[in-house]
C-alpha cells in the first residue's frame, strides 16, 4: 500500500512539473503559451505598434507601441543583442495566467512574464513584466 502511494504521489508530482515546463498535462495545458512567444517575437523584432494591438482594453495605456518599444530598447541597452527565447513555464496569479519566456541576450538573460486574464479579453496581454535572471538561476 504504501508503495503504490508513493507511485501515485510521484506520477502526481511528475505531471505538475511537466505542466509548469508547458507539457500536456494538467490545469497548465491551458495556458496561452504560444501567444506569449508570438508576443515575444513581435518585440524581439521591433514590430511594437503590432505588439500593442495584442494589449487588453484594461491594458492599452501601459502596453502602448511607446511603452512598449522603450521598455523593449531599454533591455537591448542593458543587455546587447537579442539572441532568443524559450517559454520555460506558467502559473496561475488570481485570475491570470502568467507565461514565462525566458530570453537571452548576449549579457544576460531575462524572463519575460506575459500576462493574460482568464476571465475577459481572452487571448489578449493584460501585463508585461522583465525579470532579470542570475546566473544559475532558472525560471
Amino acid at each position: 500500500m504504501r508503495a503504490a502511494l508513493a507511485c501515485v504521489l510521484a506520477l502526481a508530482l511528475g505531471l505538475a512539473a511537466a505542466a509548469q515546463r508547458g507539457g500536456a498535462y494538467g490545469a497548465l495545458a491551458n495556458a496561452p503559451y504560444s501567444k506569449a512567444s508570438d508576443f515575444v517575437d513581435m518585440l524581439a523584432a521591433g514590430t511594437f505598434y503590432q505588439a500593442s494591438q495584442h494589449a487588453a482594453e484594461c491594458a492599452r495605456k501601459t502596453l502602448s507601441r511607446g511603452a512598449l518599444e522603450a521598455n523593449w530598447l531599454d533591455l537591448l541597452e542593458r543587455y546587447g543583442r537579442f539572441q532568443g527565447r524559450e517559454v520555460t513555464g506558467a502559473d496561475l496569479d488570481g485570475d491570470q495566467w502568467r507565461v514565462h519566456v525566458l530570453c537571452t541576450f548576449d549579457k544576460g538573460r531575462v524572463d519575460v512574464v506575459v500576462s493574460f486574464s482568464t476571465y475577459q479579453d481572452e487571448g489578449l496581454v493584460t501585463a508585461v513584466s522583465f525579470v532579470h535572471v542570475k546566473d544559475g538561476e532558472l525560471r
